[in-house]
């Protein structure tokens, strides 16, 4: 069995679409999500330009139910893919700001996608542009808003996939400040292995004893977890055969 997840549409108080903070092993369907394809921050309706009708686009989206997805993933707006290219304010969800921000960017000069104006690769979009190189698809940045939790000691640590589909992890204490590590070169002692990388966002728990454990799903819409413990350390599994 595989596990398989579309993203089920959340809303928060303020109507906002999120990013679920769990994934469920066998429940959901997956979607195209290891394919990129080049695209421009905020084209909404794909024509490769952003104007007002991007805009439009989006509102008409959220009020309206045309169109009646969007362009990347499964078409929904909780979708990792489509939160990267839509989400002009950079909050980590999609809401009437972010149209109204294409508004802005087109008619008054405002600020552009956290992308900027270049054509970059996102996972699970089509491909519409020649992308170039950027932060945004360098092995060594982020590719989805992190994750964030506590750990022993107040000391906090951060959890995000690269563009290598690497999960990266930035950890912050009292006595040593801020470090990072990648984990997946950690756990995995085969680069190729196909098993570890990230495709979806990850979920973050904290277990028993102060144990981390962050959840996502790989190139085979397969569950992983990678988990921590005072001893032995980090390890990562597929719990998904």
């Amino acid at each position: 069995m595989n596990c398989r997840s579309n993203f089920p549409p959340k809303k928060n108080r303020s109507g906002a679409l999120t990013l679920p903070v769990a994934l469920l092993c066998g429940v959901f369907l997956v979607t195209d999500w290891c394919r990129a394809g080049g695209q421009r921050g905020g084209d909404c309706n794909q024509d490769g330009a952003i104007d007002m009708s991007d805009g439009l686009c989006f509102l008409d989206y959220l009020f309206m139910g045309t169109p009646a997805e969007l362009p990347c993933g499964d078409g929904s707006g909780f979708h990792p893919a489509n939160v990267l290219l839509l989400d002009m304010d950079g909050d980590g969800s999609l809401t009437m700001s972010d149209a109204i921000r294409v508004l802005y960017f087109v008619f008054v000069d405002g600020p552009p996608h956290p992308f900027g104006d270049d054509c970059v690769e996102i996972y699970g979009c089509n491909n519409l542009c020649d992308a170039v190189p950027s932060a945004c698809g360098d092995p060594d940045h982020l590719r989805s808003p992190p994750r964030a939790v506590s750990g022993p000691g107040n000391s906090v640590h951060v959890f995000a996939p690269n563009w290598s589909n690497e999960l990266v992890h930035y950890y912050w204490s009292a006595q040593n400040g801020w470090s990072a590590e990648n984990l997946t070169e950690l756990v995995d002692p085969e680069p190729a292995d196909p098993t570890y990388p990230m495709h979806t966002a990850p979920a973050v728990v904290v277990g028993p004893g102060q144990s981390q454990h962050v959840f996502s799903l790989n190139l085979s819409a397969e569950l992983i977890q990678f988990h921590w413990a005072p001893s032995p350390g980090w390890a990562a599994e597929k719990i998904c055969p």
